[in-house]
C-alpha cells in the first residue's frame, strides 16, 4: 500500500514540477515585451 501511494505521490509531483515550470516561462515571456519595448521620447519632452 505504502508502495503504490508513493508511486502516485511521484507522479503527481512530476506534473506539478513540469506546470510549474511552463507557468513560469510563460510569465517571462509576458513580461520581456515590456523589457524590451522602449517608445521613443516625443520631442517636445526634450
Amino acid at each position: 500500500m505504502k508502495n503504490k501511494l508513493m508511486n502516485f505521490v511521484v507522479k503527481i509531483m512530476g506534473s506539478v514540477a513540469a506546470m510549474a515550470i511552463m507557468v513560469a516561462l510563460g510569465n517571462a515571456n509576458n513580461t520581456c515585451i515590456f523589457w524590451s519595448y522602449q517608445p521613443d521620447v516625443p520631442k517636445e519632452l526634450r
